[in-house]
C-alpha cells in the first residue's frame, strides 16, 4: 500500500472523475480528516511568536477530531465576515495573519513564486459535458494552507537526516562513516548528417578534463529547436544554451547529455522564439522520398521553421554560454501520445500499403516521430501512443513504432487518458495485493484503546480543514491557540 501510494503521489481531480492515491475506503473514509470523527494523525506543532518566528517545534503521533471541514471559499468568508466570531473563525484569522508573515519571510529570503493560472470547468447537468471554463480566483485562504504545509515540510526536512537513520542500524556501525553531509558552501541540394556522438570513454575523459559539461536537457516549450542545461562552470551553476538541430544533435527532452562549449564569439543571446509554422513542405518531400525507397536526404539543420520573437522577462542582450551536444549519456525515451501529421499520409487505393508517416507529439518539446505503418488512413483523426526506438545520424527525425490507438481526437475519455499518460499519472485499478492491506473491518474500523494510549490526544483542540469544494480525501488540518506568553501554538 505504501509503495503504491508513493508511486501515485496524490489524488488527481479531473473534470468529471477522480484518480485516487489510496483505495476509497482509506482515501475518502478512514484516512480522511472528516469533521466530528476521531482520526489517527501525525502532528507537527510549533510555538510561533506574533511575528511568525519559530520558538520551538515537535512532532508526534496523535489522535484528532476536526471541528469543521471548510472549503477555501467558506474559510475566506469566515475571515472576511466581521459578524462571525466563533472559535474556528478566530483561528482562521490568526492563521491567516501568521501565514502572510511566513510568506513575506520566504519571498524576502529568495523563494520563487511558481504559481500558474488555474481554470474551473462548468459541466452540463445531464451529460456532464464541459459547457464553460473560467479562471479560478485564488483566495488568501489558499495561501494560508500552502504556507503551513510548506512550514511542516521544511521543519521535517530539517529534523530528518540520513545520519539519524544510519545511527539506528546497530549491526553496521561503519555505515555512519559513509554518510555524505552537505556542505553549506557547495553549489554545483545539401545533404546533412548529424555529428557523430562521442563514445562513453571519450565523454568520461572529457568530463574529467573539464572540457565537457553534463546535464539534463530542458527543451523550450516555445521552440523544440532550443534547449538548455545547467552546469557548474568555474564554480557557479550556469545555464548553457543549445540552439538549432545541429547543436541539439538528436537530444530529446530529459536526456542526460554531454555538452561542449562553443567559442565565445559564437555565444548567443537567450531570445525566446515561438515556432509558428514547421516547414511542412520539407517534411512532405522527405516522406515522399522515403515511401519511394529513395535515399533519405535532409535539408540543412540550420534551416529553421518560421519563428517569431516573444517578450521574455529573462531576455538579455548579453551573450550567454552556448554549446552543442556531443554525446547522450542516458536516454529519456518514453511512450508519447500524439496524432498523425495528415500531410505525410499518402492517398492510395491500397489501404494496407506500408507508409512512413510522422506523428506529432502532444508534448511540444518532442520532435515529430517517424513510424512505419499499414494503418495510416485508419489512424487519421485518432490519438495514438508511439515509442521512440532510435535516431540515426542521417535522419531528420527519430524513428519509432506504433503502440496503441487511444480513440478519436476530441473525445472526452480519449483526451482524459492522454492527460493521464502524458503526466505519468497511474490510473489502473488497485491490485489485489494492495487491497489486501486494507483493514479487514472495512468501514467498521475503530481506533483501539491500545492505539489511543500510544498517541497524544488533541481531540479537545479546535482543529479544522480547508480544501477545495468537493474534496473528499481530506489529508491535512490545522489548529492554533494563543499561549500565555503571547505566542501561538500552531499545529498541522
Amino acid at each position: 500500500m505504501d509503495r503504491e501510494a508513493a508511486k501515485r503521489g496524490t489524488t488527481v481531480y479531473l473534470v468529471d472523475k477522480r484518480i485516487d492515491m489510496l483505495p476509497e475506503l482509506l482515501g475518502t473514509n478512514l484516512c480522511s480528516l472528516r469533521s466530528n470523527v476521531d482520526r489517527l494523525a501525525f502532528s507537527c506543532i510549533w510555538e510561533l511568536t506574533p511575528n511568525a518566528e519559530i520558538v520551538n517545534v515537535y512532532f508526534t503521533k496523535s489522535v484528532i477530531r476536526s471541528k469543521a471541514s471548510l472549503s477555501y471559499e467558506e474559510a475566506q468568508n469566515r475571515n472576511d465576515d466581521k459578524r462571525m466570531n466563533d472559535n474556528i473563525t478566530k483561528s482562521i484569522r490568526i492563521l491567516n495573519g501568521l501565514a502572510k508573515k511566513l510568506k513575506k519571510k520566504r519571498l524576502d529570503a529568495g523563494a520563487l513564486t511558481l504559481a500558474s493560472p488555474e481554470v474551473r470547468f462548468n459541466l452540463e447537468n445531464d451529460s456532464q459535458d464541459p459547457v464553460d471554463v473560467e479562471m479560478k480566483e485564488l483566495k488568501e485562504t489558499n495561501a494560508l494552507v500552502e504556507e503551513f504545509m510548506l512550514l511542516a515540510n521544511i521543519s521535517v526536512a530539517k529534523k530528518i537526516h540520513m545520519a539519524e537513520y544510519v545511527e539506528q542500524i546497530d549491526d553496521h556501525p561503519e555505515l555512519i562513516d559513509m554518510v555524505v553531509y552537505p556542505s553549506e558552501d557547495d553549489t554545483n541540394d545539401k545533404k546533412f548528417t548529424y555529428e557523430e556522438h562521442m563514445t562513453p570513454v571519450q565523454i568520461s575523459g572529457g568530463l574529467k578534463a573539464g572540457l565537457l559539461y553534463q546535464g539534463s536537457i530542458n527543451i523550450s516549450m516555445h521552440n523544440y529547436l532550443e534547449g538548455t542545461i545547467m552546469a557548474n562552470i568555474d564554480g557557479e551553476e550556469t545555464q548553457i544554451l543549445i540552439s538549432g538541430r545541429a547543436s541539439l544533435n538528436r537530444a530529446i527532452q530529459g536526456d542526460t547529455v554531454a555538452v561542449k562549449l562553443l567559442p565565445k564569439e559564437e555565444w548567443k543571446t537567450n531570445v525566446s522564439k515561438i515556432i509558428t509554422n514547421d516547414d511542412e513542405k520539407e517534411e512532405e518531400e522527405e516522406e515522399e522520398k522515403e515511401n519511394n525507397n529513395e535515399d533519405e536526404t535532409m535539408k540543412d539543420a540550420d534551416e529553421k521553421p518560421e519563428v517569431k520573437d516573444t517578450e521574455d522577462a529573462s531576455y538579455t542582450e548579453k551573450p550567454i554560454p552556448t554549446g552543442k551536444v556531443v554525446g547522450i549519456i542516458k536516454k529519456h525515451y518514453r511512450q508519447y501520445c500524439g496524432s498523425i501529421d495528415k500531410n505525410t499520409v499518402q492517398k492510395t487505393t491500397n489501404h494496407n500499403a506500408t507508409q512512413n508517416i510522422l506523428v506529432i507529439s502532444m508534448d511540444r518539446r518532442i520532435p515529430k516521430i517517424r513510424i512505419r505503418t499499414r494503418q495510416a488512413q485508419a489512424l487519421l483523426g485518432k490519438r495514438i501512443v508511439v515509442a521512440i526506438d532510435s535516431w540515426g545520424r542521417n535522419s531528420l527525425y527519430p524513428f519509432g513504432h506504433f503502440v496503441r490507438d487511444l480513440g478519436d481526437i476530441g473525445d472526452r475519455n480519449t483526451e482524459t487518458e492522454v492527460l493521464l499518460l502524458e503526466h505519468d499519472v497511474p490510473y489502473m485499478p488497485f491490485s489485489q495485493q494492495v487491497l489486501n492491506d486494507l483493514p479487514p473491518e472495512g468501514e467498521n474500523f475503530t481506533i483501539s484503546e491500545e492505539e489511543l494510549s500510544k498517541r497524544k490526544d488533541l481531540r479537545d483542540l479546535d482543529v479544522c480543514s480547508i480544501d477545495p469544494p468537493g474534496c473528499t480525501d481530506i489529508d491535512d488540518a490545522l489548529h492554533v491557540r494563543p499561549l500565555e506568553n503571547g505566542n501561538y501554538e500552531v499545529g498541522v
